[in-house]
């Protein structure tokens, strides 16, 4: 079970490269004109005819554009925080709950972690973290989305008798967009569901890149729901790779 709380976070929705010019080369010059050709003389008491021009050279050909930049590389994490080891940065609560960053006492089978972002307080099956994605993720792209997830256990009884067994309960991964002149109050996205328990399990979909017809996207989050209110539980190793 997560212990010591490190990092609360306020109860309030927040809000979840550039391409490289290429270079172009320099217009080849066109060729020499010609030589004019020589008048012809003149008979006595009449001048000669003039020479005729040489034709000018051809214009150079234009030098071709260069090739776009591409974005992240694939199969790069773009999170830089996914095992809250500096605490919950850029993860929100969505509804009446408390995120609160905690020691992980028991991190199988994710070794390299020593914290998790443990949820609390949760009033409804929606409640949950989310994360920032507004400035994440390229129009169109598609991205891997995954976080390990675990149930905490519930408090012991109180007349200290053993606290009851953890249940495995339905989680989903959930993204949520708001493009003002299409989607109202916003436009929700199943990207994955599992049934999670007491163990540390991966929770995985995929996201893409948001596309607004008129190029207004105001809100884009992804968060983690569904488990029934009261359910406490933690997430760590948060990954976002772009395919």
């Amino acid at each position: 079970m997560c212990a010591l709380a490190l990092l609360p976070s306020a109860c309030s929705l927040g809000d979840f490269d550039s391409l490289g010019a290429g270079g172009r080369d320099q217009n080849v010059g066109g060729g020499g004109g010609r030589a004019g050709s020589a008048g012809t003389a003149g008979t006595a008491g009449t001048a000669g005819t003039a020479g005729t021009g040489g034709a000018g050279g051809d214009a150079g050909s234009g030098g071709s554009g260069g090739a776009g930049g591409t974005g992240a590389p694939a199969g790069v994490n773009l999170l830089n925080n996914p095992g809250f080891e500096s605490g919950s940065l850029e993860w929100t609560p969505i509804g009446p709950c408390t995120l609160t960053v905690v020691e992980d006492s028991s991190p199988e089978p994710l070794p390299d972690s020593t914290r998790c972002l443990l949820t609390t307080n949760r009033s409804s099956n929606w409640n949950g973290p989310s994360i920032n994605m507004l400035t994440r993720g390229e129009p169109g792209r598609r991205y891997a989305i995954s976080v390990w997830v675990r149930v905490e256990a519930p408090a012991a009884a109180a007349d200290g008798g053993a606290a009851p067994p953890i249940e495995p309960v339905t989680f989903n991964l959930t993204q949520k967009r708001l493009c003002a002149s299409i989607d109202g109050a916003g436009s929700y996205t199943p990207l994955g569901t599992l049934q999670i328990g007491g163990e540390w399990t991966q929770l995985t979909g995929e996201f893409v890149g948001h596309v607004c017809p008129d190029d207004d996207l105001q809100e884009s989050v992804v968060y983690v729901e569904g488990a029934p209110p009261g359910v406490d539980f933690c997430l760590d190793d948060a990954t976002f790779i772009p395919e």
